[in-house]
Parts: structure tokens; C-alpha cells; sequence
């Protein structure tokens, strides 16, 4: 099932790997560690390269926890400057995700700024980010109508900032498909707490509706990154939860599945304890197998997708809630979707 460079990242998250195995390529293996961010635990694998193999890859890793680090800073302080014209902007994983979980920004690298506001404020964030040196990326500029459609199914805008090559994804929402309704959103993103980073006081989720956005976002993606799913689990170890509530709160909104697949992942990839409120779920649901049997061959498949790897997504996202209505959303959102990416610049 495992390539030999798969069965070694397999075995190191689960903290079984001992040595390299003979014929192990080494620059397959850094492909790999790159394509899911896990450089931060690739010291296990380093030390026993070549010396010039070592260099390559402690440089590589000194990049990204660089690049993160200043991803870090400009993260709070746009938040600043935001909060200064009045607009309340969350931050979604990344830096302060890292500071949260690991304590430690290099432990957790980014490529991106990802911020959560009301879609009221979209135009203020614009000239805000717009003064600090960044241009829109997407969507293109759109006609009233296109708007309108563009807002039903997007949630998203994006900056980039060539000088400082920094890109932010603007998120006016987390709602998508039929899969979290927008009037359910407020059960997610109502429940915050602050966060200290670099001496600002910046609003997050708190720590229990982090782990449903975590478990939520992963899932959407199919863990094609395993970063996403090493956070599910350090949560799991980390954080003090009241997991009968957060999947009671998880049912109530009809994520019941998505707990499941994410625990099950974690317990397989990353050896998690899965706890008690989760065990029938995880051993017993057919459907939640299923789905994550999917999500294992987009872990172990290509990176970049292709019509097989598409195919699979479509059917995954058909599989994530039952009854028809849902997957007539979601075959609609499909279509939709490819019209905004072809003739509206979306992402």
C-alpha cells in the first residue's frame, strides 16, 4: 500500500521509526515533508542523511520557519490596524494556531495569512490592505450580478503583496455547500476567546470550536495535508475538551461524520487516542469508513489532482451528510463553482 518513502513519514508520525529503510530516496521523502508542511518533525529523518543531504534540508526548513515568523508578525499587526478602523478580523490556523498548539510559531509552518471577518467590512479590509502594499488576486472585477453570485457561492477574497510576496485569503465566511448552512455559521464563529501574539491581544475561536474548525476544514480538504490532521491530534493530546459536547454540538449541525473521519485519521496516521464520546462512531459507522478510506487515497495520491483524484473528491463530498437534498446542493455548488473559477477569477 505504502511506498517505502510513505511507510517511512507513516511510521515517524507515529513515532515508530528507528532507522531509514535501505533504498530510501531522499529527495522523494523532502518532496513529501514539503507537500504535507511537516518540515518541523523531519529532524528524526535529517540526522540520518548525508552530510550535504542535512545541509539541504536544515536550510529548506530554516526558509519556511523564517517565512513563517514573518507571516507571524504582519498577522498581527494588519490585525491591528484593522481593529483600528474598526473591523473585527479572526484568524483561521496558521501563526496563531501554531502559538496555541505548539507554543511555538516555527513548529507549525504557513504560506499564507488567513483572516475571518463580516462580509460587511470587505471594503474597509480592502483599503486597509490595499494601503499596506497589497492588490486584489481574486476575483476579477465582478458585475452586480456576478456579485451576487459570486457571494452565494465563494466566501473568499485574496490579497497579495509582491514586495513582501505575502498572500491573505480574505474568508467573509465558513459556510459551504449545503454542509454548514450560513444561518448555522454563527454556532461556530460566536464562540471566541484572545490570544497573545507579539504583544497584541488578538480574538480566536475558542479552544473547543477550534478543534470543530479544524476537524471541519481538514475534512473538506480530505487531510490531503497531513499537517492539517497532526493538528486534530495535537488537540486531542494538548487541549482539556469536552468532547461529548463538541459532538453534540457537531450533530446538532449536522458535522457528525466529518468527527469521525478525523478521528479515525488521527488514530491511524498519528496513533491519537480517540475518546470515549467518538469510539461507536469511529468503529461502528460504515459510511464514516468509507469516507475515510477516500481521504486516505487523496493522502496517498498526487498532489496536483487529477480527473481520478476530482472524481473521488466529488463522491467523498456526496457522502458527508445524508439525503438527497444535500447532495443536489453539492453537485449544484460544483457546477457553480467551475463557472465563478472560469469566468469570475475565483480561486
Amino acid at each position: 500500500m505504502f511506498t517505502t518513502e510513505q511507510e517511512v513519514l507513516f511510521r515517524l508520525l507515529r513515532g515508530e521509526l528507528t532507522s531509514l529503510p535501505e533504498g530510501t530516496d531522499a529527495d522523494r521523502l523532502l518532496q513529501m515533508f514539503q507537500r504535507h508542511r511537516l518540515m518541523p518533525l523531519s529532524s528524526a529523518v535529517r540526522e540520518q542523511l548525508p552530510e550535504e543531504q542535512q545541509e539541504q534540508w536544515k536550510k529548506l526548513l530554516q526558509q519556511k520557519t523564517l517565512h513563517s515568523l514573518q507571516l507571524s508578525a504582519e498577522t498581527a499587526r494588519l490585525i491591528q490596524l484593522l481593529k483600528q478602523e474598526g473591523v473585527v478580523a479572526i484568524p483561521l490556523k496558521g501563526s496563531v494556531l501554531a502559538q496555541m498548539l505548539y507554543g511555538d510559531v516555527g513548529l507549525r509552518h504557513c504560506n499564507d495569512i488567513d483572516l475571518l471577518i463580516n462580509r460587511a467590512d470587505i471594503d474597509r479590509t480592502a483599503r486597509v490592505l490595499t494601503g499596506c502594499g497589497y492588490s486584489q488576486s481574486y476575483p476579477r472585477r465582478l458585475t452586480p450580478r456576478q456579485e451576487r453570485i459570486y457571494a452565494r457561492y465563494k466566501k473568499d477574497v485574496g490579497f497579495y503583496n509582491r514586495e513582501q510576496r505575502m498572500f491573505i485569503e480574505l474568508h467573509y465566511g465558513i459556510y459551504v455547500h449545503e454542509l454548514l448552512r450560513r444561518a448555522d455559521e454563527p454556532a461556530i464563529r460566536d464562540a471566541t476567546e484572545r490570544v497573545e501574539l507579539h504583544n497584541e491581544a488578538l480574538v480566536v475561536f475558542d479552544r473547543a470550536t477550534t478543534f470543530i474548525y479544524l476537524v471541519y476544514h481538514g475534512c473538506l480538504h480530505q487531510f490531503f495535508r497531513l499537517f492539517w490532521l497532526r493538528d486534530v491530534a495535537e488537540a486531542l493530546q494538548q487541549w482539556e475538551l469536552d468532547h461529548a459536547k463538541i459532538l453534540e454540538k457537531m450533530r446538532s449541525l449536522g458535522l457528525e461524520r466529518m468527527a469521525g473521519i478525523a478521528l479515525l485519521l488521527a488514530e491511524r496516521w498519528f496513533a491519537a487516542e480517540v475518546p470515549e464520546p467518538y469510539r461507536e462512531l469511529v468503529s461502528e459507522n460504515k459510511a464514516v469508513q468509507r469516507l475515510a478510506a477516500r481521504c486516505e487515497q487523496r493522502i496517498l495520491g498526487p498532489e496536483l489532482p487529477g480527473p481520478g483524484t476530482k472524481l473521488n473528491r466529488h463522491l467523498y463530498l456526496f457522502g458527508l451528510k445524508p439525503g438527497a437534498r444535500y447532495k443536489w446542493a453539492v453537485l449544484w455548488s460544483i457546477l457553480q463553482r467551475w463557472r465563478i473559477r472560469k469566468f469570475m477569477g475565483g480561486h
